[in-house]
């Protein structure tokens, strides 16, 4: 009874605050953009391309570390919540954006 106790929190609380920091992130770059008069700032596309394959990235080591924890239900909520994150980069991430080619993305990190 504990372990499912432990599982179901666990499962809960992650993906609460995984939820939470990705509003949170979105909050930010929404300030961002409108400091800069509604224009998109610079590395705009770019960090949000990195949280959305960073993201789904850790979420799958920390969906096996609940899978070798014998927490099945913590290690499917981070792998559905990976899967969500990938289909959204997929879909096209923020107002119907694709995410740029590389050659773009590098571009847009190295700066001016």
């Amino acid at each position: 009874m504990l372990m499912w106790t432990v599982d179901l929190g666990s499962a809960a609380l992650l993906t609460a605050l995984e939820m939470a920091a990705l509003v949170a992130f979105w909050f930010a770059e929404g300030l961002k953009q409108r400091a800069a008069g509604g224009a998109r700032p610079p590395g705009a596309t770019a960090r949000l391309f990195l949280v959305l394959t960073v993201g789904p990235t850790g979420l799958v080591a920390v969906s096996y570390g609940f899978y070798r924890a014998d927490l099945p239900v913590a290690c499917g909520s981070q792998a559905l919540v990976a899967a969500a994150l990938i289909l959204l980069l997929a879909l096209g991430g923020r107002n119907g954006v694709r995410p740029p080619a590389c050659p773009a993305l590098l571009k847009e990190l190295s700066g001016p």
